[in-house]
C-alpha cells in the first residue's frame, strides 16, 4: 500500500468521524413509505432513514459533490416517469441539484446515462427571511424526467446526484439514508476526490449505507363512465269513447 492510499484511508476515517459528530440532527425517525407518495406508484424504494445518518452533498467533509445509489430491478421490465429523492440541508445552502439514472459498469455508475433520464431540483436558501426550500429534517422531492424511462429487467442502475454549489463547511443539501443496509440489492457511494484519480467509494460512510429513493409513475386516470342515455316516453292513456 501506497503512503498516498495510507493517507486517504485514514483521512477518509477521520471524515467519517466528523461527519457522525456534525450531522446529529435529530433522533430515529422512519417514514411511512405509501402515505408519503400519494397518488404516485412507486414500485422500487428504501424509504428507511435516520436523520443523523443523511450524507452531504458538496460538503468538504466529504470532498465531493455527487452521491451515488445503486437500484437493482426485478423480474419484470419497470416504466418510470420520476424518481423521489428524501432531502435535508445543513445551514443556508443555494443551488441545483441534478439526477441522472445511469447504466451499471462493474459495480460502480458507467457515466452513460439513460435516454431521458435526467432531472434537476433547484434549491434556494434566504438567511435572513429564514425561508429554503430544503428544511432541516427529511422530505420527499420528485425529480420529473417528463417522459416514460424503461428500466431493464435484472438490471442494475445507478442513481447519481451532483450539486452545481461549489464545497462548503457548513452549508449544503443532504441526501437522507440509514445505515442499517435496508436496501439489501444495493448501496450507496459517494465520488471522492481524495483517492488517486476521482472514483465512487463507500470509505467514509460505510458499505452499509443506502440512500432513499422511490422510483415512481403516476396512477393511471381512471377509466370514464360509460354514458346512460335516458330515454322519457309519455304515456298517454286514451279517453274513451263517448257513450252512444
Amino acid at each position: 500500500m501506497s503512503q498516498e492510499q495510507k493517507y486517504d484511508r485514514v483521512g477518509s476515517s477521520l471524515l467519517f468521524i466528523a461527519i457522525v459528530a456534525t450531522m446529529a440532527l435529530g433522533s430515529c425517525q422512519f417514514s411511512a413509505p405509501s402515505s408519503d407518495f400519494g397518488t404516485d406508484i412507486c414500485t422500487l424504494s428504501q424509504t428507511h432513514y435516520e436523520a443523523s445518518q443523511a450524507v452531504p452533498i458538496g460538503s468538504t467533509l466529504l470532498r465531493s459533490t455527487a452521491l451515488t445509489q445503486s437500484v437493482q430491478t426485478g423480474e419484470s421490465d419497470v416504466i418510470i416517469t420520476k424518481t423521489k429523492l428524501g432531502l435535508m440541508r445543513q445551514g443556508w445552502p443555494t443551488g441545483r441539484l441534478t439526477l441522472k439514472l445511469e447504466q451499471d459498469n462493474a459495480g460502480k455508475p458507467s457515466g452513460l446515462e439513460l435516454t431521458s433520464a435526467t432531472a434537476t431540483l433547484d434549491f434556494i436558501s434566504d438567511e435572513a427571511r429564514a425561508t429554503s426550500t430544503l428544511e432541516t429534517y427529511h422530505q420527499w422531492f420528485d425529480f420529473d424526467f417528463g417522459t416514460d424511462v424503461t428500466l431493464t429487467a435484472n438490471k442494475t442502475y445507478w442513481l447519481v446526484v451532483r450539486t452545481s454549489a461549489a464545497q462548503n463547511e457548513s452549508t449544503y443539501p443532504l441526501w437522507t439514508a440509514s445505515n442499517l443496509n435496508p436496501y439489501t440489492t444495493g448501496v450507496g457511494l459517494y465520488e471522492s476526490t481524495t483517492l488517486s484519480g476521482t472514483q465512487f467509494t463507500d470509505l467514509a460512510i460505510t458499505e452499509n449505507r443506502d440512500l432513499t429513493f422511490a422510483l415512481c409513475s403516476p396512477s393511471p386516470s381512471p377509466s370514464p363512465s360509460p354514458s346512460v342515455a335516458v330515454f322519457e316516453q309519455e304515456l298517454r292513456v286514451p279517453s274513451p269513447s263517448p257513450s252512444r
